[in-house]
């Protein structure tokens, strides 16, 4: 992220961000450290949007003023915020003992170790964990040089980072955010499914259209083979994509 393009938080120039959205910001990422912070997040709870405590150095006691103030939601659990401390709790923590907080999980094995996935998955459960790719337009590209937010950027094995080596966004994509759970987390198939389909609808207020299959939803799924390779997508009943390896 560039410094130049933070700006602190008002009242005023959320309004002007959410009218210039038309009404389609469903989810917000916020530091609540900030001042004025807490008056953004009443007003864009007041239209009804999900408030996530990200890219955030706050602290325990400024996290539980958050949930009071609206929060729901953490962005991209243990990345842009302060390591865990055992004496200074933060974000992280903060996550872990208050189930009024659902955490993003970008499930890679890159951003976030296994191991510590696992914990997560302890503590969360799979109703509160919802993956997430957090990838930028080099996703399912080779190895090479491209650019993110105007920088330049290198991507080998999978990892995409800028030139002093910090992380910039991943090459991931959901069918591989599964198989990482499945196969890294030892996570059973069905709540890794959930992690990446129903658990976000629910965050969206969009579960009684999307996340399961059932009589009246919007008939979304994606057929993968035992390795998680995607061979047909189908979104509210229309086949969008099917591999040469199904056939008519």
């Amino acid at each position: 992220m560039k410094v130049e393009w933070l700006w602190e938080p008002s009242v005023a120039a959320w309004n002007k961000l959410f009218n210039a959205s038309k009404g389609y910001i469903r989810l917000m990422t916020i530091a609540p450290e900030l001042p004025q912070s807490h008056e953004v997040m009443r007003e864009a709870a007041k239209k009804d949007v999900v408030l996530s405590i990200g890219h955030s150095a706050a602290s325990y006691e400024e996290v539980l003023a958050a949930i009071d103030n609206g929060a729901a939601h953490v962005t991209h659990m243990f990345n842009a915020m302060e390591p865990f401390h055992h004496r200074k709790p933060g974000v992280a923590l903060g996550a872990f003992l208050h189930n009024e907080l659902k955490v993003e999980l970008i499930a890679d094995g890159i951003h976030v170790h296994p191991a510590v996935m696992k914990l997560i998955y302890h503590i969360k459960g799979d109703g509160g964990i919802i993956l997430i790719t957090d990838a930028i337009r080099a996703s399912g590209m080779p190895n090479g040089d491209y650019t993110f937010m105007d920088q330049k950027i290198k991507v080998k094995d999978k990892k995409a980072y800028l030139h002093d080596g910090t992380l910039a966004g991943s090459t991931l994509t959901m069918n591989q955010a599964i198989k990482t759970m499945v196969k890294q987390v030892d996570v059973p198939l069905t709540h890794a499914v959930r992690m990446a389909s129903l658990n976000g609808a629910k965050v969206l207020g969009r579960a009684h259209h999307k996340g399961i299959l059932a009589v009246g939803k919007d008939a979304d799924l994606v057929v993968m083979d035992d390795d998680f390779e995607v061979h047909m997508t189908v979104y509210e009943g229309q086949i969008k994509f099917r591999s040469d390896t199904i056939k008519e």
